[in-house]
């Protein structure tokens, strides 16, 4: 298996300084009678007690074998269960096509949800000092804001899918747009639809000799082998393969007969397209990019929004998160778009292709897309962790998408993404077991972020708020 890079953010002097004032002025906590799932694929741990001393587990064992000190706060969690904190591995927290400002009062809404991370998918190199601040405010004002624990801007062809995209069309321009983004001190570079084939292939060499991670789309004229060649480390919303989803068999055959009387260089993408029609070969196209550490996070919940009647979306009790003038955007952005009846043909795809990439090897990370119109911050992380069971996962697989495996793709399974002495207290209390039914994910009874213990109370109050502020725009 070649060598990887991993995204590792460094901010240890950050969050040893920030640790040493926590410890300083934060009472210790202790959870008692908990059922713990810590998410290392280990069976579900009764009857268990956790310390946490400032930011951190310090301890962790049978309820009635671990010494509490006396000065701790005590919650007896008899019948709940902890998990790790949730991650959203793909999320828009900037503006960049109408350059507005960030929508910061989303920060609440994720940690209500028990997401205690993100991955922020298009920042724009000049945004950096912003995105720093940020990561400084989850040790300084622990509650507040999830981690932010990866950013990427994004680089396309010309012109861009997107206004205000940064672009490359020659080899030259695609390692000076590497260099940059490396400088500005962004974690990963993100490729986009429409790179030339050239631009692609020079900014995954020059990412390897600048040390960054490559992450992102799979062009339209690349194909998912030559991604996984290219170093490639995660892959977004299927694409490269969903291309099955709007096209039939019969018309990628026609296209492929055209193409070739024709010499046309599509014919690779067209003939990759048929073999995933083709399950055996679309699964040893699969099974390489498992064996070349390709991750995928499939977003499923887009799909699902599109196959949802608009009659249940433009009444989703969740708008209410959202403020008047996004949603009357949303209505002119999406129009047609909202089918008057379910289609599901897509959605369905897009979890048979899922469960069948998993089948080979590949790993996946839970991610939402938000902001898309009418999906939700947090909340539809959700939404997502319930289509991966309908998609064939054990609820176990499900909860590892958003928990050890971020922690893993990131390189930071030392401290995140797992519940275990050491390691950061970033945990989610919930009333019922998620192991049973994925909706329990959802039913949350507390939230420590850092080390700060959020109650159902203080979880629900910032919800008000952030219906409250958006509703006086």
């Amino acid at each position: 298996m070649k060598k990887i890079f991993v995204f590792i953010i460094v901010l240890s002097s950050l969050i040893s300084n920030a640790q040493r004032k926590s410890s300083a002025s934060s009472r210790l906590v202790v959870l008692t009678h908990v059922n713990v799932i810590d998410a290392t694929g280990a069976p579900l741990q009764p009857d268990m007690a956790i310390i946490i001393s400032g930011n951190r587990i310090t301890a962790l064992d049978k309820t009635g074998k671990v010494r509490i000190p006396e000065n701790a706060i005590i919650i007896n969690a008899e019948g709940k269960y902890l998990i790790p904190g949730l991650w959203d591995m793909h999320v828009h927290v900037f503006n960049n096509v109408s350059k507005t400002p960030p929508d910061t009062n989303d920060f609440s809404m994720y940690i209500a949800n028990g997401v205690t991370g993100i991955r922020e998918m298009w920042t724009k190199m000049e945004s950096m000092p912003e995105v720093d601040r940020w990561r400084k405010q989850v040790y300084e004002l622990p509650g507040t804001i999830p981690r932010i624990g990866a950013v990427g801007t994004m680089i396309d062809g010309s012109p861009s899918q997107w206004l205000n995209s940064d672009t490359a069309t020659t080899e030259e321009e695609a390692r000076q747009r590497v260099q940059q983004i490396k400088a500005s001190g962004i974690d990963f570079v993100k490729v986009y639809n429409r790179l030339p084939r050239t631009a692609y292939f020079a900014i995954a060499d020059e990412c390897k000799k600048q040390n960054i991670p490559l992450a992102g789309h799979v062009p339209n004229r690349i194909l998912l082998t030559e991604a996984a060649d290219a170093g490639q480390q995660s892959i977004e919303h299927l694409t490269g393969s969903r291309t099955i989803f709007d096209i039939s068999i019969d018309e990628i055959k026609k296209d492929l007969a055209d193409s070739t009387a024709t010499r046309s260089p599509f014919v690779p993408i067209i003939q990759q397209a048929l073999d995933l029609y083709n399950e055996e070969k679309a699964f040893q196209i699969f099974k390489y990019m498992a064996e070349n550490n390709v991750w995928h996070c499939p977003t499923l919940v887009l799909y699902k929004r599109f196959a949802t009647d608009s009659s249940i979306i433009l009444n989703d009790p969740r708008l209410k998160y959202i403020s008047p003038s996004e949603k009357e955007l949303w209505k002119k952005e999406t129009g047609s778009r909202l089918r008057p009846h379910p289609a599901g043909n897509d959605l369905k795809r897009a979890l048979e292709q899922t469960f069948q990439m998993k089948k080979a090897g590949i790993r996946f990370l839970a991610g939402t897309d938000f902001d898309n119109p009418y999906l939700y911050p947090g909340f539809s992380l959700h939404d997502e962790l319930a289509l991966f069971v309908d998609a064939g996962f054990s609820p176990l697989e499900v909860l590892q998408t958003a928990t050890i495996n971020p922690a893993k793709f990131l390189g930071t399974i030392d401290s995140l993404g797992t519940i275990e002495k050491g390691k950061i207290a970033d945990l989610v209390l919930l009333d019922a077991n998620p192991l049973t039914d994925i909706h329990n994910t959802q039913m949350i009874n507390a939230v420590f972020v850092n080390g700060k213990y959020l109650s159902k109370e203080t979880l629900q109050a910032m919800l008000d708020k952030a219906a409250a502020f958006v509703n006086k725009k």
